[in-house]
């Protein structure tokens, strides 16, 4: 999303909806809180998304 002059047009951005879950036990719950707090995937998460900010698109030829 260009314009001539190199610039980039912002987007329409879109509400997030909330989600709700239900758990049949508490034990699925459990499960799903220690997936969703698990601090190594958490950084490796993170590392990846450093990582892709670093990155450089190649150039493009004219």
């Amino acid at each position: 999303m260009n314009d001539k002059g190199g610039r980039k047009k912002m987007g329409v951005t879109k509400p997030i909806r909330p989600t709700k879950i239900e758990f049949d036990n508490e034990t699925e719950f459990q499960r799903f809180i220690n997936y969703a707090s698990d601090k190594k995937k958490n950084e490796k998460l993170n590392k990846i998304r450093d990582k892709f900010k670093q990155h450089k698109p190649a150039k493009k030829g004219k």
